[in-house]
C-alpha cells in the first residue's frame, strides 16, 4: 500500500522538479571532484549554501529575517569560508580549476533550491517523509540518467583533460582501473592507462 501511494503518477510528477535539482546537485559535485577541485575547497565554497537558503527562502517560502539574523548568518558564513580556505591553501587548491569552483557553487545553489522547493511542496501533504523520499529519488534517478551525456559532452570539450567523464570514451589498456589512485592524484592524466610497475602513464 505504501509503495502504491509513493508511485502515484500525479505525486511523482509533482516532486519531479525536486528530483531535477537533486540530480543537478550530484552531477555538478561529481564534475567538481573530477576536474581536480580539492575537498577542502569544496567544503569552503559549499558554505555559500547558508546565505543562499536565506535569500531564496524569501522568494519561495515568503520568510523574513531580521537584521540581527542576517548579521549572524554573515558572520557564520564568513568564518566557515575563511577556515575552509585556510585549510585548502597549498598545492592541492592551487591547481583547482575555476570551472570546478563554479561547479561547487552551482551544486550548492541547486541543493538550496531543492530543499526549499521540497519544503514548500510538502506543506499540505499528509504522507510520511519516506513516501516523499521515494518520489524524490525516482525523479533524481531519471534526471541523473539524462544528465550523463551532458557530463560526458562537457568532459570532451576542447581544453578539458578529463575525457573519461564521457562514458563512451575508450579507456585504453587493462590496467586503467588498477591505476585509478594514480589517476586521481594526477587529474590531468586520468584518461590514460599506466604501467602497473613504474606508475608511468601511457599516451592515449
Amino acid at each position: 500500500e505504501g509503495l502504491q501511494r509513493a508511485w502515484t503518477p500525479r505525486k511523482v510528477l509533482k516532486f519531479s522538479a525536486c528530483g531535477l535539482f537533486q540530480a543537478i546537485t550530484q552531477t555538478l559535485m561529481s564534475m567538481a571532484f573530477a576536474l581536480g577541485t580539492s575537498s577542502s575547497l569544496v567544503v569552503a565554497l559549499g558554505k555559500v549554501y547558508i546565505p543562499l537558503v536565506t535569500i531564496f527562502s524569501r522568494c519561495i517560502l515568503g520568510k523574513f529575517f531580521s537584521w540581527l539574523e542576517w548579521f549572524a548568518l554573515i558572520i557564520l558564513t564568513a568564518a566557515s569560508v575563511c577556515f575552509g580556505l585556510l585549510d585548502s591553501m597549498g598545492k592541492a587548491s592551487a591547481d583547482s580549476p575555476v570551472i570546478g569552483m563554479i561547479c561547487v557553487v552551482g551544486s550548492a545553489t541547486s541543493s538550496c533550491l531543492m530543499s526549499l522547493l521540497m519544503e514548500r511542496l510538502t506543506r499540505n501533504e499528509t504522507d510520511p517523509f519516506i513516501i516523499h523520499k521515494v518520489r524524490l529519488d525516482a525523479g533524481s534517478i531519471f534526471f541523473s540518467l539524462l544528465l550523463l551525456p551532458v557530463m560526458g559532452f562537457m568532459g570532451t570539450l576542447p581544453g578539458n583533460s578529463r575525457t573519461d567523464m564521457a562514458f563512451w570514451t575508450k579507456r585504453p589498456g587493462p590496467d586503467y582501473w588498477g591505476c585509478y589512485n594514480l589517476a586521481v592524484s594526477e587529474p590531468h592524466n586520468a584518461a590514460r592507462g599506466c604501467d602497473q610497475v613504474t606508475g608511468v602513464f601511457t599516451p592515449n
